[in-house]
């Protein structure tokens, strides 16, 4: 389980934020603009400072400016949450900065009431994940257990206490990490006899829940929030501990403050990095000068293979150009390297990757494919900003303008339907799309348009 959320996590870090992302925030918090810092990664500001001022007074309005000007999206994007619609950057009283997700890959910065059940996976105590001036807070300062300095994996004989409880935890012996850290278990087990009983089977419960929890700094984490003895709410809300000083309970209700996960866990990166299964140069620059001082840090940009892929056929392996091993066929059963290929491409579009996926044109890759709902290459464009070169490129290598997906959608009503971008629709009509095209269910561009609250938007379509 633990396992399967370090891959999401990989995921949004070597597709969701690249390079040239990082590149263009950084520019942009240099020259002051850090509205053209969230454009810059895909975020939109959809709050009214003005109006939180008539609303909940200037000074509230002046700490949420303070906060959005600190703002680094694109380290937000990377550490987010992928799987939580909502996330509370910081509180104001009853009121909250929220990020909040949108299709496709998109996130918004909105001000509102605090959401429900917010708390577990709040950033308020973890500005080091998405605020400028805290960035070099991440992990606390101390080194990242198994690794040297430069990412480099520590032989057995320079472990420390860290490492020997983290082999405990990843085994899921929880009871024996927890107690060689040096806590007190025993007002725990004695109230809570399902926890005794988790030991056996470590894959569920508990033992599933506590794995990354950072117990040698846990201490010190709390003492951080100003509190000797806190709830900590751990990863998906189903239980809480009550840690005092070293002595950890199984009251629920005891007084205390409550911590969210992030606060307690060992950055996902550090663990990422020390399970091989990312390398430490290709971090965010800023978690790599926080985790790895010195060791200089850039995500490679996520180009897929354009190469022949093995396929077995007649009982031996042999190398088979895409094409012949149904990548133009959206009813072929792929062998798995294309199915990834496949994948990737997606997710680039997905993300808005026009750069990657124009490495990929120009580095030989076969446009001629469609995926599960028929949509081609240039369907996808929808999700592309500044779109118009990768549109040309893809019209020059011979892709159908009008090609029509499961919906009978073409790539200009896709792009209508679907929040492409104004440029994108206008591109597409300049290049030919005909703009009088219907859906198979008879939907229009003005249809689609107005049931998506873009008729005026694209008012020049008609």
């Amino acid at each position: 389980m633990w396992r399967r959320e370090l891959a999401v996590a990989r995921w949004t870090r070597r597709v969701g934020v690249p390079a040239w992302m990082i590149e263009a925030v950084a520019e942009r918090r240099d020259a002051g603009d850090w509205r053209g810092a969230c454009a810059a990664a895909r975020v939109d500001i959809d709050l009214d400072l003005a109006g939180i001022g008539r609303g909940d007074g200037r000074d509230v309005a002046a700490r949420v400016e303070d906060d959005l000007r600190h703002v680094v999206p694109d380290l937000l994007r990377w550490h987010l949450d992928p799987a939580r619609p909502d996330t509370v950057l910081n509180g104001y009283g009853a009121r909250a900065l929220i990020v909040s997700r949108r299709e496709p890959e998109r996130l918004s910065l909105r001000y509102g009431a605090v959401p429900a059940g917010s708390s577990r996976s709040s950033l308020m105590y973890s500005r080091a994940l998405w605020d400028g001036r805290c960035t070099g807070t991440l992990g606390g300062g101390r080194p990242v257990p198994f690794l040297d300095g430069a990412g480099n994996r520590l032989p057995a004989e320079r472990w420390g206490l860290a490492e020997h409880v983290i082999t405990l935890q990843d085994a899921g012996d929880w009871i024996g990490a927890w107690r060689l850290a040096g806590f007190d278990l025993q007002p725990l087990l004695q109230r809570r006899a399902d926890l005794r009983a988790s030991v056996r089977t470590p894959s569920r419960g508990p033992a599933r829940r506590t794995w990354r929890l950072d117990l040698t700094g846990l201490p010190a984490a709390i003492r951080s929030a100003g509190a000797s003895e806190a709830l900590i709410d751990h990863v998906d809300g189903a239980y809480t501990t009550w840690i005092r000083d070293t002595t950890v309970g199984g009251s629920a209700e005891a007084a205390g403050l409550r911590l969210p996960a992030p606060l307690v866990e060992r950055p996902v990166d550090a663990d990422l990095v020390r399970l091989g299964m990312l390398p430490a140069s290709a971090l965010h620059p800023l978690v790599g000068a926080a985790l790895f001082p010195g060791l200089r840090c850039m995500p490679p940009s996520p180009v897929p293979d354009t190469g022949p892929v093995r396929v077995r056929r007649d009982g031996a392996w042999r190398l088979t150009d895409p094409a012949d091993a149904g990548w133009h066929d959206p009813l072929a059963a792929l062998p798995k390297q294309l199915r990834l290929r496949h994948a990737a491409l997606v997710r680039l579009a997905r993300h808005g990757d026009a750069p990657a996926l124009s490495a990929w044109l120009a580095a030989g890759g076969d446009p001629y494919f469609r995926d599960g709902n028929r949509r081609t290459m240039l369907h996808l464009l929808a999700w592309v900003p500044d779109a118009e070169t990768l549109l040309l490129d893809l019209l020059a290598a011979g892709l159908d303008l009008e090609a029509r997906d499961a919906a009978g959608m073409t790539p200009l009503l896709f792009a209508v339907g679907h929040g492409g971008p104004a440029g994108t629709v206008r591109a597409l009509v300049t290049m030919g799309a005909d703009v009088n095209a219907v859906t198979f269910a008879g939907l229009g561009w003005a249809d689609l348009a107005r049931a998506s609250g873009r008729l005026d938007e694209l008012s020049f379509l008609g």
